[in-house]
């Protein structure tokens, strides 16, 4: 999970800096990893404190069997999150490819794709 959401988040990066700059983008990193960090020890102080082996025996040891599965929605709605990331990315990168190396019109990409 953590790599999904790392590989996201680095392909991120340099347009948030483009648009916040380079003082306020490491602001926010640190901000980020920060937060990061204290997510982390706190899940592992929790898992630590109940003896559970995963994100869904934490989650029903902690708020009881009715919200054991909430750990995987949450789980799925990132990799989807991540997937339709990629596909913005990768469907921006194919029309600049498109536009620099083989000098399709914009116009005549966007027709086709409706």
């Amino acid at each position: 999970m953590s790599a999904a959401a790392i590989g996201a988040g680095v392909l991120s990066l340099p347009y948030v800096f483009k648009l916040s700059g380079w003082l306020l983008g490491s602001i926010l990193i640190i901000i980020g990893a920060l937060t990061c960090y204290a997510s982390l020890m706190l899940l592992s102080i929790s898992t630590a404190h109940c003896d559970a082996k995963s994100y869904t025996d934490l989650t029903k040891k902690i708020f009881g069997e009715k919200w054991g599965g909430l750990p995987v929605v949450f789980i799925v709605a990132n990799f989807f999150g991540s997937a339709i990331s990629y596909q913005i990315i990768i469907l921006t990168m194919i029309k600049n490819l498109a536009v620099t190396v083989f000098k399709v019109e914009l116009a005549t990409m966007q027709k086709s794709s409706l």
